[in-house]
């Protein structure tokens, strides 16, 4: 009798552990948002459409592919978007926009509403890109602009209404090998003015995550330990760590990785030092922004 019975308490014990495994996993994980071009063939909803290079959403109609008049030779094509006879957001585009990237996703942020997205590369670079963010509230509809700079990563569309990006502010004036700068993962909620980014303390296990993931990360060059000293300092701060306890963790984070010394001479604590003073000028103290927003938004849907 007891064996059975504590056959049944194990197996109970562990089908218990796999549930609450499996309600972790899936509560923060990416919903793998539509096409936009499958979503007006099977979803059926008279308010999104698309007709060739011109697409609207709830009153707002996105134009791709006009040619640019005054600069034929570089930047050859437009995205507009206009409403109601009001110029939303002119974006220079230096490729051949195409509605095939876009995607779209009902009950996003919020149940009811509708979230559109869509990749607009920059004119000043071609690897540059920014993204296009369209939220119809049930009431109004939104446009933000979200500028990944260097990164070619798109913005992922996470359960409970968030956005999922990187910050490459930190690419600028620091002497990293391209495309090794840091680049820290920040996180965006929807509220009632709008995208706004994560506060230090919300979505803590997130960020957990995000620093074991550095903290266990193997290195074999220099600069990634010390890009990844920004990152990891980025989240220390994110999980409310102090200024003393982070630099503290990025000296012991620079050593375990056997950087005592970056190219330039600079040893651990200059290193450190230094991290902790760009991210607090340039990320933390725009930790609380809003995600940039379209001038004269957000604009009365019908």
């Amino acid at each position: 009798m007891s064996a059975r019975l504590g056959c049944f308490f194990v197996k109970n014990s562990l089908f218990f552990t796999a549930i609450i495994y499996l309600a972790f996993l899936f509560a923060f994980v990416p919903l793998y948002a539509m096409p936009l071009l499958e979503y007006v063939e099977k979803a059926n909803n008279r308010n999104v459409s698309v007709q060739g290079d011109e697409a609207v959403f709830h009153g707002v109609t996105i134009t791709l592919g006009k040619v640019n008049p005054e600069n034929a030779l570089f930047c050859k094509k437009l995205i507009e978007a206009h409403y109601k006879g009001a110029q939303l957001i002119p974006v220079w585009n230096c490729g051949s926009p195409s509605f095939e990237n876009w995607e779209i996703e009902d009950d996003f942020p919020l149940p009811g509403m509708t979230t559109l997205v869509g990749q607009i590369p920059d004119m000043r670079m071609c690897r540059c890109s920014s993204y296009c963010i369209f939220v119809f509230t049930g009431k109004e509809v939104r446009c933000d602009i979200l500028d990944v700079m260097y990164g070619t990563e798109a913005p992922l569309l996470i359960k409970g209404g968030v956005i999922r990006a990187r910050d490459h502010r930190l690419s600028r004036g620091l002497d990293f090998c391209e495309g090794l700068h840091p680049k820290p993962v920040v996180y965006y909620l929807f509220s009632k003015d709008g995208w706004r980014k994560c506060k230090t303390g919300e979505l803590s296990a997130e960020y957990r995550e995000l620093y074991n993931d550095l903290m266990q990360k193997k290195f074999d060059d220099c600069d990634k330990v010390c890009a990844a000293s920004y990152e990891l300092g980025y989240y220390a701060f994110m999980l409310g760590m102090s200024g003393k306890e982070t630099f503290q963790l990025l000296c012991e984070f620079l050593e375990q990785n056997g950087v005592f010394h970056n190219k330039n001479g600079l040893d651990t604590e200059e290193i450190a030092r230094n991290a902790i003073s760009r991210l607090s000028d340039e990320l933390l103290n725009g930790a609380h922004e809003e995600m940039p927003h379209v001038k004269g938004g957000p604009w009365q849907a019908n």
